[in-house]
């Protein structure tokens, strides 16, 4: 907490007013980058009516790797909530529902089950997109991204197709 006041330019008391303990600033933090990835997916919703499969892959591969860029905090902090990691996992879901309903507004002949499976599979691609960005010193990282989002592509064209 110390170290926290110092690089926010705060006195710790000031700190400790509105955070009690590290786990109060820790979930602070955790519903605000919380909030800022569903703000961030929600903008797809409008354009993505009229994406090709390659332009989903391509921004949902995006989206994630982006995202975790400009948030270096937010997978520790999901990953290191008590466990059970209830924000963490409510986080993952809320996550999950916003595919879903994205993927059910290009996919309307789709039911709601094979939507949610979609959804699922979608969310562990871009998380893998994610991880593989994420590791340090892959040789051929551009390659298995590009791999990553053709997978992604050709899975996403077989949701969308009638």
């Amino acid at each position: 907490m110390t170290e926290v006041a110092a690089r926010a330019g705060a006195a710790i008391g000031s700190l400790y007013q509105f955070f009690p303990t590290k786990e109060a600033l820790a979930n602070a933090l955790l519903e605000q980058y919380a909030q800022a990835a569903y703000a961030e997916l929600g903008k797809f919703a409008e354009p993505s009516l009229n994406w090709t499969s390659e332009a989903w892959a391509e921004h949902l591969c995006a989206f994630l790797i982006a995202f975790r860029r400009h948030h270096p905090a937010f997978v520790p902090l999901v990953e290191s909530m008590p466990k059970p990691a209830a924000d963490g996992l409510s986080i993952r879901r809320r996550l999950r529902a916003e595919l879903q309903a994205l993927l059910a507004r290009r996919a309307p002949h789709r039911s709601d089950e094979e939507i949610h499976a979609a959804a699922v599979v979608v969310q562990q691609m871009m998380k893998g997109a994610a991880a593989i960005q994420a590791e340090p010193g892959m040789p051929g990282r551009q390659a298995a991204q590009a791999q990553m989002q053709r997978a992604m592509q050709v899975y996403l064209h077989g949701v969308f197709g009638k």
